[in-house]
């Protein structure tokens, strides 16, 4: 509802830093005593077609995590800081899907054909 996404939406504006999937499993595990599964999707969007009312209707829909592909979108698929903090606003979890080519900076493969 509204009041959930306004109190998502402040509490990242107060501390952008904060993890707001964590703090949901501390909340659920201090009340329920048990974690319940997390409703995710899989988002294959450009960087530069993601619009702001995508990301509301995700979260208003009860979606928690949304995993970006870096995979079979090439380049377009990484998301830039801003693209991130789009999704923190509404208390979404992004975790992005590297290629499988991906190296790091310090040149050992970080999943090279491992499937």
């Amino acid at each position: 509802d509204i009041e959930e996404l306004a109190e998502r939406a402040s509490k990242y504006v107060l501390n952008p830093q904060r993890n707001p999937l964590l703090e949901r499993w501390q909340e659920e595990l201090i009340q329920y005593n048990c974690i319940r599964p997390k409703l995710g999707i899989f988002n294959d969007i450009p960087w530069y077609k993601l619009r702001e009312d995508e990301v509301r209707q995700w979260a208003r829909a009860g979606f928690e995590v949304i995993i970006c592909d870096g995979e079979h979108s090439d380049w377009q698929g990484t998301y830039g800081r801003e693209h991130y903090d789009l999704l923190l606003r509404y208390g979404l979890t992004p975790i992005q899907r590297l290629s499988r080519d991906a190296r790091s900076r310090f040149a050992e493969c970080l999943g090279l054909g491992a499937r």
